[in-house]
Protein backbone atom coordinates (compact mmCIF):
# COMPACT_ATOMS: atom_id res chain seq x y z
CA UNK A 1 0.00 0.00 0.00
CA UNK A 2 1.04 3.49 -0.95
CA UNK A 3 -0.47 7.15 -0.57
CA UNK A 4 0.79 9.54 -3.41
CA UNK A 5 1.22 13.34 -3.77
CA UNK A 6 -2.55 13.60 -4.96
CA UNK A 7 -3.94 11.28 -2.01
CA UNK A 8 -4.35 8.11 -4.36
CA UNK A 9 -4.12 4.96 -2.72
CA UNK A 10 -2.15 2.53 -4.34
CA UNK A 11 -2.06 -1.22 -3.66
CA UNK A 12 0.11 -4.04 -4.42
CA UNK A 13 -2.67 -6.72 -5.89
CA UNK A 14 0.10 -9.62 -5.24
CA UNK A 15 -2.35 -12.16 -5.75
CA UNK A 16 -3.55 -10.84 -9.53
CA UNK A 17 -0.07 -9.37 -10.18
CA UNK A 18 -1.13 -5.95 -10.94
CA UNK A 19 -1.10 -2.65 -9.17
CA UNK A 20 -3.81 -0.85 -8.79
CA UNK A 21 -4.50 2.83 -7.79
CA UNK A 22 -7.63 3.88 -6.05
CA UNK A 23 -8.84 7.96 -6.99
CA UNK A 24 -11.24 8.85 -4.05
CA UNK A 25 -12.04 12.11 -5.88
CA UNK A 26 -13.58 10.24 -9.00
CA UNK A 27 -14.68 6.74 -6.84
CA UNK A 28 -12.34 5.03 -9.29
CA UNK A 29 -9.99 1.91 -9.03
CA UNK A 30 -7.69 1.49 -11.89
CA UNK A 31 -5.62 -1.15 -13.14
CA UNK A 32 -1.93 1.00 -13.65
CA UNK A 33 0.62 -1.43 -13.75
CA UNK A 34 0.50 -4.94 -15.02
CA UNK A 35 -1.60 -6.92 -17.28
CA UNK A 36 -2.04 -9.93 -15.02
CA UNK A 37 0.61 -12.13 -16.32
CA UNK A 38 3.02 -13.55 -13.68
CA UNK A 39 6.69 -13.50 -15.15
CA UNK A 40 9.51 -11.47 -14.07
CA UNK A 41 9.62 -7.84 -15.86
CA UNK A 42 10.59 -6.76 -18.93
CA UNK A 43 11.46 -2.57 -19.72
CA UNK A 44 10.18 -1.11 -22.53
CA UNK A 45 6.38 -2.13 -21.78
CA UNK A 46 3.68 0.25 -21.41
CA UNK A 47 3.24 0.01 -17.30
CA UNK A 48 -0.55 -1.43 -17.80
CA UNK A 49 0.94 -3.92 -20.48
CA UNK A 50 3.57 -4.54 -18.84
CA UNK A 51 4.65 -8.51 -16.99
CA UNK A 52 5.36 -8.24 -13.26
CA UNK A 53 5.92 -10.92 -11.10
CA UNK A 54 4.09 -10.85 -6.85
CA UNK A 55 4.42 -7.05 -6.55
CA UNK A 56 5.07 -6.74 -2.89
CA UNK A 57 6.05 -2.74 -2.05
CA UNK A 58 5.76 0.64 -3.67
CA UNK A 59 7.36 3.94 -3.34
CA UNK A 60 6.82 7.17 -4.87
CA UNK A 61 9.81 9.81 -5.83
CA UNK A 62 8.99 12.75 -3.16
CA UNK A 63 11.01 15.19 -6.30
CA UNK A 64 8.35 14.33 -9.09
CA UNK A 65 5.22 12.65 -8.57
CA UNK A 66 5.01 10.79 -11.99
CA UNK A 67 7.76 7.89 -10.57
CA UNK A 68 6.19 4.79 -9.36
CA UNK A 69 8.41 1.72 -7.92
CA UNK A 70 7.49 -1.31 -7.34
CA UNK A 71 8.94 -4.39 -5.77
CA UNK A 72 8.49 -7.77 -7.05
CA UNK A 73 8.77 -11.01 -5.11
Amino acid sequence: LGIDHQGNLWVCDSSNNRVRKVNWSSNTIKTVIGNGFSSPSVDGNLANASVIFFPMGIAFDKRNSSFVYVAEF
